[in-house]
């Protein structure tokens, strides 16, 4: 399976160029400094790492842009 190049991204971004592909997010998981916690990710958050889950199923690692 070829995988686009989404790391630096933004989250809307990587989405679509999964989807164009025909692979699924099916997580967003979320890092950010202990006083962020209760902030909510939006797309405009960062793709910071793609993990293969099986098939064509992907998991992103977000973080928040300064």
């Amino acid at each position: 399976m070829e995988l686009p190049d989404v790391l630096g991204l933004p989250v809307e971004r990587a989405r679509y160029l999964l989807k164009e592909k025909g692979i699924d997010i099916i997580k967003l998981k979320t890092t950010v400094p202990p006083r962020y916690r209760n902030v909510e990710p939006d797309e405009s958050w960062r793709v910071l790492r793609v993990n293969f889950i099986e098939g064509r199923q992907v998991e992103l690692l977000i973080c928040k842009p300064l």
